[in-house]
């Protein structure tokens, strides 16, 4: 596309790099990547220009659920040149949206900061970005190269976007409480899952349960409700294949779920065997069914 027709603009929206109910969350670029081009096809559908645009994507993609609109749109920042910052509050956004907080920034999705000094690397510029503040009053906006750390140009504003599907904000944190007990009933104590998010920390993994952060999910296809869809001869198989896939994997950590539940109530009380536990959501919230 970028040879034949290079006046298009073309996003690239990828699927997890994790196998369904898996326990490891997928990869930091890959999620930012994704949060990224919901916010371009955002932009996109309120611009109102008409002009060629494709969305690159795949069946795996396309099938899982996103968050709504209105929750990523609540979810941005504009930082401007001469505007007002409060550290406090920057640092709660950064927290709160999946960044990563490190010395030195090398990687999308991180941020460090040095007094009054704030590198950003947000995951839709092809550099990081540092800030310069004054109090609140943000002096200077410059991009940087972060192998030498060299200013490579001045911006006049940027916009901080989410890096992650979900957010650790206190709403968030209690319709993830209120959910996963009206999901599966009284929390142990020693459910680390349910401790970490409780208390506002990432856990691996954690991602397979985003429908309990949101108040409800949607398909990717809401962010360009007037787009073409095309597919070539191989998508609907990969569909069933992909449908059977999370089926199978739903079973497996279901069983191996009321195992461990069985076990439990034989030897009474046993912490090894609640911590371990995995209870998974079912697929249609995770996942588009054949009805959608």
């Amino acid at each position: 596309l970028a040879f034949f027709a290079p006046d298009v603009d073309v996003l690239v929206f990828p699927a997890w790099d994790c196998l369904p109910y898996d326990r490891v969350s997928p990869h930091a670029d890959i999620v930012a990547q994704r949060v990224a081009a919901l916010s371009v096809m955002l932009e996109w559908a309120a611009d109102g220009l008409f002009k060629p645009r494709i969305v690159l994507t795949s069946v795996n993609a396309v099938m899982q659920r996103v968050m709504p609109p209105d929750s990523l749109v609540a979810a941005q920042l504009v930082a401007r040149k001469g505007g007002t910052l409060s550290l406090t509050d920057l640092q709660r956004f950064l927290a709160n949206n999946g960044y990563l907080r490190t010395d030195t920034v090398r990687e999308a999705g991180e941020f460090a900061i040095r007094g009054d000094i704030v590198d950003i690397f947000l995951p839709m510029y092809d550099m990081p970005v540092r800030m310069d503040l004054f109090g609140d009053e943000i002096e200077s906006i410059r991009s940087f190269d972060p192998s030498s750390q060299m200013t490579t140009g001045i911006l006049d504003r940027f916009e901080l976007r989410p890096v992650t599907e979900f957010f650790l904000d206190d709403a968030a944190v209690a319709r993830f409480r209120s959910g996963y007990r009206d999901a599966f009933g009284v929390t142990s104590s020693s459910n680390p899952l349910y401790q970490a998010v409780s208390e506002g920390r990432r856990h691996a993994g954690m991602e397979h349960w985003i429908p309990l952060f949101h108040d409800k999910m949607v398909s990717v296809f809401e962010y360009s409700a007037a787009s073409v869809i095309t597919y070539d001869g191989q998508a609907e198989a990969a569909r069933q294949e992909r449908l059977v896939q999370i089926l199978d994997f739903y079973k497996a950590r279901v069983t191996l779920d009321d195992a461990l539940k069985a076990r439990s109530k034989k030897k009474g009380t046993d912490v090894s065997l609640t911590g371990v536990a995995y209870h998974p959501l079912p697929p249609d919230r995770l996942y588009i069914q054949d009805e959608e």
